[in-house]
């Protein structure tokens, strides 16, 4: 029987845009101390009729590129922070492209990030949420940015999982995930598969028993993308003995025998 993750739908829709979703970062008020420090000395210059340079200016910018916000366990500065979440969305709209996703659409469409760990996603709403004006929003697992995917090579783990779950939606499998897996492995998510498409010489194949290229459906579902139809998916990719076919699969759609799932040992 086919497997109906294996059918990639798209349709061309229209709408406005919704307010952008919210980012998941947390202020780190002790590191925001440098650019308050700065921003202070500027507005008492300014009270003091005092002229304020370009260079007093540059500092602010830099104090403020330097401060600190909370994601997911970590400490990042903004400017990474806005580097994680700029990556992207050249990368998404080269995968919708070549899903066949008009250009024009691709040109107006502003791809935006929620930092969100799988843990807090609720997949019940997101199955159900299908609204195509959210047509590039995506969600990145906070716990899982700027690893250096090479060096862990060790630490991906495929589980195995019980045949119980085959013909059960998507959704069910993030939840025996999350259940099952959550205390012990991370979740990667948009992050690593376009490190698995970018870099097929370096995805684990017989690499301490882990082979991501046996011709298996692998998901990472770190992360959700947002179709032009509206439906929430988990982005995964299989190995064609040469290339990685690059799919999407609907929070609805039916988990089959020949699908996987991507860990991280913490």
């Amino acid at each position: 029987m086919e497997n109906p993750l294996k059918e990639i739908i798209i349709e061309d829709t229209t709408g406005s845009k919704e307010k952008p979703v919210r980012s998941g970062l947390e202020l780190s008020p002790s590191a925001l101390s440098g650019a308050i420090a700065e921003l202070s000395s500027l507005a008492d210059a300014i009270n003091h009729d005092k002229s304020i340079t370009a260079g007093d200016l540059d500092t602010l910018t830099e104090s403020i590129k330097q401060a600190k916000v909370k994601l997911g366990n970590k400490e990042v500065t903004v400017e990474e922070a806005e580097r994680i979440m700029s990556q992207f969305a050249p990368f998404l709209k080269q995968i919708f492209a070549g899903w066949g996703v008009d250009e024009e659409k691709l040109k107006t469409t502003k791809f935006s990030p929620e930092f969100i760990s799988p843990k807090d996603e609720d997949y019940i709403k997101r199955q159900s949420d299908i609204n195509p004006t959210k047509f590039g929003e995506f969600t990145l697992n906070p716990d899982t940015q700027s690893l250096d995917w090479e060096k862990l090579k060790d630490k991906i783990f495929v589980p195995e999982l019980p045949q119980s779950l085959i013909g059960k939606p998507l959704r069910e499998v993030a939840e025996y995930l999350i259940t099952n897996f959550s205390d012990k492995y991370q979740i990667p998510g948009i992050e690593f598969w376009k490190f698995m498409l970018e870099n097929p010489d370096k995805v684990p194949q017989n690499h301490g028993g882990v082979n991501l290229k046996d011709r298996n459906y692998y998901f990472n579902f770190g992360s959700l993308v947002c179709y032009p139809d509206g439906r929430w998916s988990v982005p995964y990719a299989r190995w064609r003995g040469s290339e990685w076919s690059r799919y999407a699969g609907w929070l609805g759609n039916a988990w089959d025998s020949d699908c996987r799932v991507i860990l991280l040992e913490i």
